[in-house]
């Protein structure tokens, strides 16, 4: 989920961002939140969040950086 890279923006990331933004209503951004949520389905298929388990997920904010990156997001 963290690459290409710092200021980049992979198919993961943008993944998460978009599911979190329509089935949460909650902006996640590029950088930082967008990459780090972006690893939970893969803790989940390892077995390392199982099926119906709570999770927190502290949204450290970071909204701003959407607009820097609109053309990758395609919002």
């Amino acid at each position: 989920a963290l690459e290409p890279g710092y200021g980049h923006v992979g198919q993961p990331a943008r993944d998460a961002i978009m599911m979190m933004a329509r089935q949460e209503g909650l902006f996640l951004d590029p950088v930082y939140t967008g990459k780090s949520f972006a690893g939970v389905p893969g803790l989940v298929k390892e077995g390392a969040i199982k099926p119906g388990e709570r999770v927190l997920f502290i949204h450290t904010g970071g909204q701003p950086a959407l607009f820097a990156y609109q053309s990758e997001l395609e919002m």
